[in-house]
This record gives C-alpha cells, structure tokens and sequence, in this order.
C-alpha cells in the first residue's frame, strides 16, 4: 500500500506552538483521510467457483491478485450453502489438477462410466440409441466426473485463502467498476478504489 506523499512541513514561528489555531499542523492530513487506493495484477469480483478458480490460475502464473466477494468466508465455507452438483469434463478435471484443487474433492467425485442419448418421448419405446459414450473408449479414464457444489465451492475457498499471491476480501461489496485501455477500477461501498490491469 502506497500512501500519498506528504508535503515539506513549515517551520513554526518563533514563539508559535502548533496548537495556535484550531486548524491541524499536519497540512497532509486531508489527503490521509481520502479513500485509500491499492493497486494489483488482477482484480477479481464474485467468491462463486469460477472467481477462485481464476485467482489460482492467475496467482499460479505469477500474478497478485485480489479475490472480493460480498459474503464472509464462514458463509460461503457452509456446507448446506448450495445443493447443486456439477458434471466436470475432463478438461475442467485437468485444469483443476493445474491449480491444485482436484486432490482435495478427488474422492468426492462420482465417475460417468457411461452415456446413453436416445430418441424417444415418454412412454414409448425407445429407439436405438444414435449416441452412447463409453469411458473405457478413453485412456484417461472416465469423460467426465459428477462432484457436488459444496465440496468443489470449500476446496477452491481453502486454496484461495492459502496462497501466498491472492489477497482475498470478504465481505466486501463493490458498488461500482470501471474499464479503460489499461486498466481496472473496482470502488468498495466505503470509496476504497481497487485497481489493476486486469
């Protein structure tokens, strides 16, 4: 964080004292007290899955990045938080190895061993199915892999919270963002400004 720099303080005349006026000797102060701006490679708004998931890549390539969400870390760590499961492709399975997060909700995950797409309405018989997926088809095992919202949404908050090169702020909420060429503004409801190229 780097503060405003301060001006040259006068030298007090002989026989004055600082405390003369009501006014404060420090002439910077009001420029102290202005909304603090801090700067980082990346911002990131929304604590959901695909805000850490990015902050990790981001961070595992170098980067200092800021992760903001608008509900506190307890809350979002809840495991009745959200019932939701997800389908993860293989792709999202690598990329989840990438940034360190598979090793943690591996044993979670519910292989598909196999997928069946036929051609019927309900209560008729169906016709042969035009496209069916085999994982033993694959070398690199199942195609994809069933994992429920809570155990994925509690590793990527973890890895978040544990890396060295993500600062993560929550509860935060943004009240507005901006865009130019070069960078990124993200101003807090309190006017701290958030800034970054990306």
């Amino acid at each position: 964080e780097r503060l405003p720099s301060l001006p040259p303080r006068r030298p007090a005349a002989r026989g004055a004292t600082v405390a003369g006026r009501p006014a404060m000797d420090n002439a910077g102060r009001a420029r102290l007290d202005r909304p603090m701006t801090r700067e980082r490679d990346a911002i990131i708004v929304g604590g959901g899955l695909n805000g850490p998931a990015m902050a990790l890549a981001l961070a595992e390539a170098g980067l200092r990045v800021t992760l903001v969400d608008a509900l506190p870390a307890e809350v979002r760590a809840d495991p009745e938080f959200d019932g939701r499961a997800y389908n993860i492709s293989l792709g999202s399975r690598r990329f989840l190895e990438v940034i360190g997060v598979w090793p943690a909700v591996a044993a979670e995950a519910q292989p598909v061993s196999r997928i069946v797409i036929e051609d019927a309405r309900p209560g008729e018989i169906a016709a042969r199915a035009p496209l069916h997926f085999d994982h033993a088809e694959l070398d690199d095992g199942p195609a994809s892999q069933i994992l429920e919202d809570r155990f994925l949404r509690r590793a990527l908050l973890s890895a978040t919270l544990a890396h060295p090169r993500i600062e993560t702020r929550a509860p935060l909420r943004i009240a507005e963002t901006r865009f130019d060429d070069a960078r990124a503004e993200a101003v807090t409801e309190a006017g701290e400004v958030l800034r970054a190229p990306v």
